[in-house]
């Protein structure tokens, strides 16, 4: 028995409707309005991974949002760790120390996705003109803890954090 084809009436749908049932098909996002972008970020609960996509090409385009955004969606209670981590990305990309203090709450979850993110940048800005700041910040000592118990596999730059930051308490 076939199952009929259920057809949306098109008109009846505003672009992020559109987008959002569409995808994994995506649109070419540079030529999507700043309007719909905003709306698919903000729609981040109904289908994460098409936010994410649209935050990403959001930051591209430099939007004064994109750091508010960000910092929303890391403070939802979103399941999806792989949009956390873009919003994450974006936003230590953007201005690592509030991306630092976002991230204070992420790292007990001890998500190697989420965690990644964080040493990656750690280990970047301890390179940069913030290192004095960046050794100073809480998030050092919650990374030191939370690495414990994983390998450089897993964590891809945590023998590089280490190096720079010292093991700390390796107690999970």
């Amino acid at each position: 028995m076939m199952l009929p084809q259920i057809r949306l009436p098109a008109a009846s749908l505003t672009d992020v409707e559109a987008i959002q049932i569409a995808f994994p098909d995506a649109p070419e996002w540079s030529k999507v309005s700043l309007d719909t972008l905003l709306g698919l970020a903000r729609g981040f609960d109904e289908e994460p991974s098409c936010a994410g996509s649209a935050l990403t090409e959001l930051a591209q385009r430099g939007s004064p949002e994109v750091t508010g955004l960000c910092r929303a969606i890391l403070e939802a209670k979103s399941p999806d760790v792989w949009l956390h981590a873009t919003a994450l990305s974006l936003l230590l990309s953007a201005d690592c120390m509030a991306g630092f203090d976002a991230a204070m709450h992420l790292v007990d979850d001890r998500s190697p996705v989420l965690l990644n993110e964080v040493i990656e940048a750690l280990n970047y800005e301890h390179q940069g003109d913030l290192r004095n700041e960046v050794h100073r910040h809480p998030i050092v000592p919650l990374v030191q803890r939370c690495i414990a118990g994983f390998n450089n596999e897993e964590l891809k730059f945590r023998d590089l954090f280490i190096a720079n930051f010292g093991a700390g308490p390796l107690t999970p």
